[in-house]
């Protein structure tokens, strides 16, 4: 995902169209990989 930007509009549009489900999944692995670093 080089020169992927959280803050662009396609960002944003992905993430709306994300389920809540999938939504709280991303949130945890990612609270997953704070904790490894």
């Amino acid at each position: 995902m080089e020169g992927f930007d959280w803050n662009s509009d396609e960002a944003d549009r992905y993430w709306q169209e994300l389920t809540q489900t999938q939504k709280s999944l991303l949130v945890d692995f990612l609270k997953e990989i704070k904790k490894i670093e």
